[in-house]
């Protein structure tokens, strides 16, 4: 059911069925944006046994011919169908576009910031210590959120440094500009020099930070999760209660992007 439905919303997007040898799963390509599309069941995943490096090295050989691939799997696409869906049409430019400069900058709330991740994060909140909302017209309309400061050390100095550690729009909303934004207050209200922060390579390469002054320095390695193969609720192998009837995937990692002004 859930290949098929994730099918008809391709149709309604119009991307196309991609027939290729280097993957089992279905995949679908939207040539004008250079995106591929690549959904994940499980029926499929048990049935053909892959190394742990199989979607890292398939995302980098798609960038490697200057394509973009977004994998999504079978229980992201369950629990969060509405948000996939917005956030599949942001990408494309389906998307209502604000521009930042007509937000205004908050300080906001752990409820405030919880509930508006929750909501619009495929990955949820954290227990960040700094938290910022762009609203517009009495809206709360994106969220980012910031570590408190960690001391570092790289050989000749220590020095200070903060993790980024999410941003979000509301869904179906594209705020141009509004990262940017939001980050460059964070830096001048708490005289920040050294920023980092991660990109899912399941659906990003990252290009957002790079066009607001952050470098890549890291790939780093497939995170294995074990999804109940009855609720389809994903674990990490730091949770202590997995279920017995599961199954261990491993996406395709990430990507560490540094902004450093020291």
């Amino acid at each position: 059911m859930a290949v098929e439905m994730f099918s008809e919303f391709m149709h309604q997007i119009g991307a196309q069925k991609h027939a290729t040898q280097a993957s089992p799963f279905h995949l679908y390509f939207i040539e004008e944006k250079k995106l591929l599309i690549h959904f994940i069941d499980l029926n499929t995943f048990k049935k053909n046994p892959l190394p742990e490096t199989f979607f890292l090295n398939l995302s980098s050989n798609t960038n490697l011919i200057h394509h973009h691939i977004i994998h999504v799997w079978e229980d992201i696409w369950t629990h969060k169908t509405d948000l996939v869906k917005l956030r599949l049409q942001s990408i494309i430019g389906l998307a209502k576009k604000i521009h930042a400069r007509k937000t205004e900058i908050v300080r906001i709330n752990k409820l405030q910031a919880s509930e508006f991740l929750n909501q619009y994060h495929l990955q949820g909140s954290t227990s960040a210590y700094y938290k910022y909302g762009l609203t517009h017209e009495d809206e709360l309309v994106a969220v980012a959120t910031f570590s408190k400061a960690r001391t570092m050390y790289d050989g000749p100095v220590y020095y200070r440094s903060y993790e980024l550690e999410r941003f979000a729009s509301k869904a179906g909303v594209n705020i141009v500009g509004g990262l940017s934004k939001l980050m460059q207050h964070f830096i001048k209200t708490n005289h920040a020099k050294h920023l980092m922060t991660y990109a899912d390579r399941d659906w990003s390469t990252g290009e957002s930070y790079l066009k607001i002054g952050f470098k890549l320095i890291e790939e780093t390695p497939p995170q294995s999760f074990y999804i109940d193969e009855t609720t389809l609720m994903r674990y990490t192998d730091k949770q202590v209660l997995i279920p017995n009837n599961n199954i261990k995937i491993y996406n395709s990692g990430s990507l560490k992007f540094v902004w450093d002004n020291r």
